[in-house]
């Protein structure tokens, strides 16, 4: 499920999962089909990555569509991993948009929400695969490497959640230092906060159509419902808080979350 998180101190990331096959990309295998396991670096669970790295691998699934999750990712900014919509990275008409920088790709300078964050080939995409090309620079100082676990689910249209800064006060922001990809907002005890956000929709109407309206916005502070895209909570107390907003449409009985930060 799509969600934004406020942190207003502290944040909490989310648990542990049982893994069944693992994947080294750089070694023997590029092209594999399952619908669990867990994907890394060539360093494995416990090496890193260095300099001059040129992976691939393609990831297709047993049913549905390929999703992973960022578990753990330590990516030198001169070295990107990218994910391609399909099979094909000459031909990614659709290219997936993930952590703060809405793109395809990924390294210690695209926040992400490790644990929390996903991304799905797309509904539009025939092969439901998704592939993954990791390069290191030659000058690259290495990293701990990245940790990307593999499900498959049902394919989506896809829902991006949106904060509209604008209109939201205090102004959520990004701690540039901590990089985590969260958001945080200062407040004194005592104080109204008001948040205000929205979805889009870039599949809308491939298969049915999708709008504010049609979309369930839960926020932790237990208000949710349709098009419920604001809220006004006080916070009583000097404290840290935890504050989560998901967004997911429901289609033919499947719950199609939202997965962009």
């Amino acid at each position: 499920m799509k969600k934004i998180v406020f942190l207003l101190f502290f944040c909490v990331l989310f648990g542990n999962a049982i893994f069944a096959q693992t994947y080294n990309m750089g070694g023997s295998q590029t092209d594999i089909t399952t619908c669990s396991g867990t994907v890394y670096d060539i360093g494995g669970s416990t090496g890193g990555y260095g300099a001059g790295r040129n992976d691939w691998l393609t990831i297709h699934p047993n049913s549905g569509v390929v999703t992973i999750r960022f578990m753990a990712m330590d990516i030198a900014e001169t070295d990107t991993l990218y994910i391609y919509n399909g099979t094909d990275p000459n031909n990614d008409s659709i290219p997936l948009m993930i952590g703060s920088a809405a793109s395809n790709w990924v390294n210690n300078g695209n926040q992400i929400q490790l644990g929390d964050q996903e991304a799905s080939a797309t509904i539009q995409n025939p092969t439901g695969a998704l592939t993954l090309h990791f390069v290191s620079a030659a000058n690259s100082v290495g990293g701990d490497g990245f940790e990307l676990l593999i499900t498959c689910s049902e394919p989506c249209q896809r829902i991006h959640a949106n904060i509209d800064f604008a209109n939201s006060v205090p102004t959520p922001h990004f701690d540039t230092e901590l990089n985590d990809g969260y958001y945080y907002i200062d407040f004194c005890p005592g104080d109204t906060i008001h948040l205000v956000c929205y979805g889009t929709y870039p599949d809308n109407d491939f298969s049915y159509h999708q709008d504010d309206a049609t979309t369930t916005f839960n926020w932790s502070t237990g208000q949710s419902g349709l098009g419920m895209t604001s809220i006004s909570n006080v916070f009583p107390e000097g404290q840290g808080y935890d504050l989560t907003l998901t967004l997911s449409d429901v289609h033919n009985g499947v719950v199609c979350p939202a997965q962009t930060p």
